[in-house]
């Protein structure tokens, strides 16, 4: 039976910050006060020269340009939430916002009223209003997970920034939220597409801590991304599976699962991969090798399971393979191949949407042909050389001309 992956547990319930913010603003609000008087008179504006017209309300700024009193470009809505950003620094009424390394603060606003980000180590968000440039949040909620001292201190640091901001501005290269006792400024981040991903398996070398690694115990560990926006992964013990989504850098899990059970000796170790993904993670892809990396300097190192052999790995790649968990449960994306009829397209060639997908597994195998379904028998013996396909039956929707043509033959070649 499917269980929802630990997370549920490690990031809890989610809380209102209004109430938190009230607690952290109580606790300081009595620092000090300021007393005025009658005697505090306020002196009344300078009257304008008499010699100034309305015809001298253009002036020159001294560098060449005419302020004419329109005051600055409006907010550029679509860079605003073309992605995420990060804090490079920033202060409140409680000071500076020290950040903890491993531990980022991100916010990133959606077209549609909404934000939300990581606050060192909790997930929040709420909603926002912009008017010119006066911004205002509201429905704030944040997870309520355990943090160390340091990565707590910073995150409610952050949060009583937040709230005392009015003011925001955004350009190329930085947005900037102000209010009367802080400042924060955020740099943006590379959005990311896992297209490059897709049809290929990686196969876990490392299981990283601040740098640290440790080879991998168990049976041997994949990951890979479907074209489904779905990702299937195995710990060494138990598979993983679930939906994500990608938000700015960052994929995020909207739906994660864990099948099987993990001897004790293996318990650290899927634990550990589990935490690299429930909490969102980034990734590097160079050649062959993938690094996922998440909050704490934790992280993950892949390399691609057909480059196994580059590196004198081909024994432990065959073990993959043995094991059924380089193919079985994974999504497998057609790109072309040959048949008795001929060469076999990719139908993408016709329709970049038109994608053929296979799933095997040990007695049965199906899959999508662009707008049908199909599925058969199967057998995974010890080698790739041994894989038995049984005839598939398949629906018959008509996919488009030339499509129907490629799906025919790549059906009567999987026998």
């Amino acid at each position: 039976m499917r269980d929802r992956a630990a997370n549920r547990a490690r990031r809890g319930r989610r809380i209102l910050l209004p109430v938190l913010f009230a607690i952290f603003i109580a606790a300081c609000g009595s620092s000090a006060t300021v007393a005025t008087t009658q005697d505090d008179e306020v002196p009344p504006p300078a009257s304008p020269a008499a010699d100034e017209t309305m015809d001298e309300s253009l002036s020159d700024d001294g560098d060449g340009t005419i302020d004419d009193g329109s005051g600055p470009d409006p907010i550029d809505f679509d860079l605003l939430t073309s992605g995420s950003w990060t804090l490079r620094f920033g202060g409140g009424p409680e000071g500076e916002i020290v950040l903890v390394d491993g531990f980022p603060i991100t916010l990133t606003f959606d077209g549609d009223g909404s934000f939300g980000g990581t606050a060192a180590c909790n997930d929040y968000g709420g909603t926002y209003e912009i008017d010119g440039f006066q911004i205002f949040f509201g429905d704030f909620g944040v997870n309520e997970a355990g943090c160390e001292p340091a990565v707590q201190a910073s995150e409610a640091a952050f949060f009583e920034a937040l709230v005392n901001v009015t003011e925001i501005n955004v350009g190329p290269g930085e947005l900037a939220l102000g209010g009367p006792a802080s400042e924060l400024i955020f740099a943006p981040v590379s959005g990311t597409n896992v297209d490059e991903l897709y049809g290929r398996s990686f196969v876990l070398e490392a299981t990283l801590s601040n740098g640290v690694p440790t080879p991998p115990a168990g049976e041997q560990a994949i990951f890979v991304v479907n074209p489904d926006d779905t990702i299937f992964a195995s710990t060494g013990c138990r598979l993983i599976e679930g939906t994500f989504v990608v938000v700015g850098a960052e994929v995020r899990f909207t739906d994660l699962g864990a099948n099987g059970e993990c001897p004790a000796s293996l318990a650290e170790q899927d634990s550990f991969v589990i935490s690299v993904f429930e909490g969102g993670f980034t990734y590097e892809l160079d050649g062959g090798q993938l690094l996922i990396s998440s909050m704490g300097n934790q992280g993950l190192q892949y390399r691609d399971a057909t480059d196994a052999g580059v590196d004198g790995d081909a024994p432990e790649a065959e073990e993959a393979v043995s094991d059924g968990l380089a193919l079985s449960g994974v999504f497998w994306n057609f790109v072309g191949g040959d048949s008795p009829d001929g060469v076999i397209e990719d139908p993408r060639s016709i329709d970049p949407n038109a994608t053929i997908t296979l799933l095997l597994a040990d007695g049965e195998y199906e899959g999508e042909a662009v707008c049908n379904s199909y599925f058969g028998s199967s057998q995974i013996g010890e080698s790739l050389a041994s894989i038995t396909l049984g005839t598939p039956a398949a629906t018959e929707q008509d996919c488009g001309d030339g499509i129907d043509e490629i799906i025919s033959v790549y059906l009567a070649a999987l026998p």
